[in-house]
């Protein structure tokens, strides 16, 4: 993660109380499994959910007991004192979170909201979730092969 976010290393610590969830990704063929699982919802549970979609990723946004499981996923929560990152639910960094998500808008030049994932370590950008639908499914499938 250090060589993502800073030249200072950043380490992460088990937190003494995990984050709520509310959001799960996955990446690659984690990624695919979380988007067939999601292919599973009804329609009234695709309505409670939004996306974010890319070549080997595939991210969903929702309320912790909607949000679905698979192996392999990492579940990423909201720190209050860094409201633009979704980070590890039971890790914390060893800089303030608020300094971290600084640096990672600025090194981004984002203003949109970013998920921070550990393994392997990758910084995603939130710019835009899409809701879930039905239809949309067949898009965020092509998104995630691609």
């Amino acid at each position: 993660m250090s060589s993502l976010v800073s030249p200072r290393p950043v380490t992460w610590q088990e937190r003494p109380v995990p984050l709520s969830p509310s959001a799960v990704v996955g990446l690659g063929a984690v990624a695919s499994a979380l988007l067939r699982r999601v292919n599973q919802c009804t329609a009234d549970e695709l309505a409670s959910l939004e996306a974010v979609a890319a070549p080997g990723v595939f991210l969903v946004l929702g309320e912790e007991e909607r949000l679905p499981w698979v192996n392999g996923v990492s579940y990423l929560g909201c720190d209050p004192r860094a409201p633009a990152l979704l980070l590890p639910t039971t890790l914390a960094p060893s800089v303030h979170p608020s300094l971290l998500e600084q640096v990672i808008r600025r090194r981004l030049a984002t203003s949109q909201r970013v998920a921070v994932v550990l393994e392997p370590p990758r910084l995603i950008s939130l710019g835009g979730p899409r809701p879930l639908t039905v239809q949309g499914l067949t898009t965020l499938k092509a998104r995630v092969n691609s």
